[in-house]
């Protein structure tokens, strides 16, 4: 019930004008009503007070409702230099690149991933493998390729 949450926010923000959780939520309503750039100012707001990678990841997705992928991508970047073993945003940087056609980029980041523990995502491997034959390197997607075969279950019959 998208009314009733934004005059529900609406209170909450009056009520508590220094939260951070508060405009997160601010952030949610509003990106669920169609919103992302009043999404993107309520979550920067929050920002100011606490930059998760849950908050980060969802103000990623405001900027690319936006129309803002770049912003989106360099904020993704700073995430990732700022928490480089945070697996799951070096993944969203990765798809972000691949999406900007920087596979070299996608490769390292992935190489970086799969060696810290995510070897066994097989989106990450798919990724990873087209990568590599984008770089022209068949042994590599060969490679992610095979671990994903082996990431894959068995047919149950």
């Amino acid at each position: 019930n998208l009314g009733d949450a934004r005059a529900a926010m609406g209170e909450v923000l009056r009520a508590f004008p220094q939260s951070g959780d508060a405009f997160s939520l601010a952030g949610d309503v509003a990106l669920e009503g169609g919103s992302p750039l009043r999404a993107i100012e309520a979550y920067q707001v929050s920002a100011k007070v606490r930059r998760s990678w849950p908050l980060t990841r969802k103000l990623i997705a405001a900027m690319l409702e936006a129309g803002e992928d770049e912003a989106a991508k360099a904020l993704a970047s700073r995430y990732v230099q700022g928490d480089p073993l945070n697996l799951d945003a070096m993944i969203v940087l990765a798809q972000l690149s691949a999406d900007a056609g920087d596979w070299l980029r996608v490769q390292v980041l992935l190489d970086t991933a799969i060696a810290q523990g995510a070897g066994s995502d097989p989106a990450v491997l798919v990724l990873r493998a087209k990568a590599a034959r984008e770089l022209g390197n068949e042994s590599d997607a060969a490679q992610a390729d095979a671990l994903l075969k082996d990431t894959l279950p068995a047919p149950f019959l």
